[in-house]
């Protein structure tokens, strides 16, 4: 059995297989349901044997349709584009066709580097040829490089500088982009110029740099100064104002320039202070430069002298002091300068020092000047102030003095007063007095003493001293005198009145007497209760050193009370609200007391023998009172009769 016919595209495989014999022999050499590629349309023939030995032929007609003639071009015919430029491939020859490199036939794209491309064409009987391609991509030249020219003015032209890479052409424009035309930078005169470069390849495809250099030259002013002039010395007038001496002329005209002569502008000259000094430094201002070709640097280094005026001090006259015990003088009126520049006000200066010729009172005394100086440098002083006089006039002696404190011993005596004066250090004078006593005999603090017949002592510095007043007021004290008041113990029986307290004898002085009594600590029940001063005074010229006593109470009756009621009824009508202990003096003390109801829970607790239950369960924040029913308590105690606590129980009944 044979296929049917078969078509097949120039150069594919055939497989040729025959069927119903067990072996089979083709004409043309091929091999029994093997492989081969026919080379043109014709008919092959089998021969098949089956097991017998029997044989049969069949034929098979196979077509071989040739390939499409396919062929690859491109826009630009050449193949040749810059680096981002965009480029077509086109297939022919065939029906469809399939490029390489995801690349779509007819439509443009932009290939990054050089590469081949391949194209495969389908024809209508589906057989398919190849056809290749090569695109060159050229990199796009770089900018040209600007090497920015910055000249000194020398009267000469000058171009700007660029580098070019080989291979490359330069073109020239007026913006960083755009198609505006420029030209190369060319400068002369002070001034830049400037223009964009743009590189080209000479050779196809003539690839454009993607940017432009700025390229520029730059002509620069050239520094001149000036020559052939000095400053001339002057006298301290006030003001900064220089003059030169000299012709001046430029320094440093390029020679192109040198017929200029004239130096231009309206200078002035100043020092750098209107003050007096040696080598001060003058400013030029003012000259100017012949052209825009130069700058100008104004002429330094020029140095001159000013020297000081001459001044005086009016305006002070000599004035009255109190003695103070040295030759120091002070003046009236305000100092001036006579002979200062016009136009200048300055204060004076200096420590001046006004002395008299001694420290000692007096009329018309003449005070001699020193250590006033010139307000600066700008002026010299001729003379200190000459022809002043002043007074002197007595120091007023305030007298104060001191007293040891001593005790109330009812007279007005000042045993150990002393008068002090403060003269001025190093003086001598002293002071007398006829008498002093206290105001009174009354123990006080600073209280006044009267002192009379007080005249300074003639003699030594005493006629450099007046006194206000021949009595004076000193401050002394007369502290209480301390006596001591010794207590005597005393005893009574419970609920007696207390018996007199007394204390061991003492006198007072004079006609003073004692008021008061002394008195307790407060309490009734047995025991012992100290003694205090209570009222009792000997007056305020005494101070009582109390040494106390006490009062023994002692017991009427020996046994405790401790009892709890065996009702109440906490209703808030004010009467029997709260269950409280009944007790007497001799109860000193609760560990507890305590409430349970009658399933044994605790309701109340305290160790206070004040505190009673009003009936309400601690804790229970709502307040309510306990249901009526009775109650159990139990209580330990401690009292005077007993050596350990005691311990008592009982019920009460809880009514609403």
């Amino acid at each position: 059995m044979l296929n049917n016919d078969a078509i097949i595209c120039n150069g594919a495989l055939i497989t040729l297989s025959g069927t119903g014999g067990v072996s089979y022999v083709w004409n043309n050499g091929i091999t029994n349901n093997t492989s081969f590629a026919p080379v043109s349309t014709g008919t092959y023939s089998v021969t098949g044997t089956d097991v017998n030995g029997c044989q049969n032929t069949s034929s098979q007609f196979v077509t071989v349709n040739s390939s499409p003639i396919v062929t690859a071009t491109s826009n630009p015919l050449d193949g040749l584009i810059c680096a981002g430029s965009n480029i077509t491939l086109n297939g022919g020859g065939a029906n469809t066709y399939t490029w390489s490199g995801n690349v779509t036939n007819g439509i443009a794209f932009a290939p990054t580097t050089s590469i081949t491309y391949t194209v495969t064409g389908t024809d209508g009987n589906g057989c398919t040829n190849t056809a290749t391609k090569s695109v060159t991509v050229k990199q796009l030249p770089s900018a040209p490089i600007s090497n920015p020219t910055v000249i000194v003015y020398d009267g000469v032209s000058h171009n700007g500088l660029y580098q070019l890479g080989t291979g490359e052409d330069i073109f020239w424009f007026t913006a960083a982009a755009g198609t505006s035309i420029g030209a190369l930078p060319s400068q002369t005169i002070v001034g830049k110029k400037e223009a964009y470069a743009e590189a080209r390849l000479i050779a196809a495809p003539y690839c454009v740099s993607a940017s432009r250099s700025l390229v520029s030259v730059e002509i620069t002013p050239k520094p001149l100064t000036i020559k052939n002039i000095t400053i001339a010395d002057k006298p301290y007038d006030g003001n900064t104002v220089a003059t030169i001496n000299g012709t001046p002329a430029y320094d440093g005209l390029v020679a192109a320039d040198a017929s200029i002569a004239t130096v231009q502008g309206g200078p002035s000259f100043n020092f750098d202070t209107k003050d007096v000094g040696t080598n001060k430094p003058v400013t030029v201002t003012g000259y100017t430069a012949p052209s825009t070709n130069y700058t100008l640097t104004q002429p330094t280094g020029l140095t001159a002298a000013i020297t000081p005026k001459p001044i005086t001090i009016t305006g002070i006259t000599g004035d009255t002091k109190v003695y103070d015990g040295n030759i120091t003088a002070t003046v009236t009126g305000a100092p001036v300068y006579t002979g200062l520049v016009a136009g200048e006000t300055l204060t004076v200066v200096g420590t001046a020092t006004y002395n008299f010729a001694d420290k000692n009172a007096g009329t018309a005394k003449p005070i001699t000047v020193a250590g006033f100086t010139a307000p600066n440098g700008n002026y010299t002083l001729s003379s200190q102030p000459t022809g002043l006089t002043g007074n002197i006039t007595p120091k007023l002696l305030t007298i104060t003095g001191t007293i040891p404190d001593r005790m109330y011993d009812a007279s007005t005596n000042t045993p150990g007063l002393s008068l002090n004066i403060v003269p001025i250090a190093g003086d001598n004078v002293s002071i007398s007095r006829t008498g002093a006593t206290f105001d009174n005999a009354n123990a006080g603090v600073n209280k006044d003493i009267n002192v009379i017949g007080l005249s300074i002592v003639p003699g030594g510095d005493a006629a450099n001293y007046y006194l206000a007043s021949t009595t004076a007021i000193i401050k002394g004290t007369i502290k209480p005198l301390q006596i001591n008041i010794v207590a005597i113990d005393a005893t009574k029986t419970e609920l007696d009145p207390d018996p007199p307290f007394t204390y061991q004898p003492v006198s007072l002085l004079g006609t003073d007497l004692f008021t008061g009594a002394l008195s307790r600590f407060p309490g009734e029940a047995p025991g012992d209760y100290p003694m205090t001063l209570g009222s009792l005074s000997a007056g305020s010229n005494y101070f009582l050193n109390f040494t106390p006593a006490k009062l023994t109470i002692k017991p009427l009756v020996t046994n405790y009370i401790f009892e709890v009621p065996n009702a109440f009824t906490p209703n808030q009508d004010s009467y029997n609200d709260e269950l409280k202990i009944i007790k007497n003096y001799r109860v000193t003390g609760l560990n507890y007391f305590r409430i349970y109801n009658r399933t044994g829970q605790l309701v109340f607790e305290t160790n206070n023998l004040a505190q009673g239950w009003n009936g309400r369960k601690m804790g229970d924040m709502s307040g309510n009172v306990l249901e009526s029913d009775l109650y159990i308590w139990v209580a330990e105690f401690t009292n005077m009769n007993d050596a350990g606590p005691v311990k008592k129980t009982g019920s009460v009944l809880l009514l609403k």
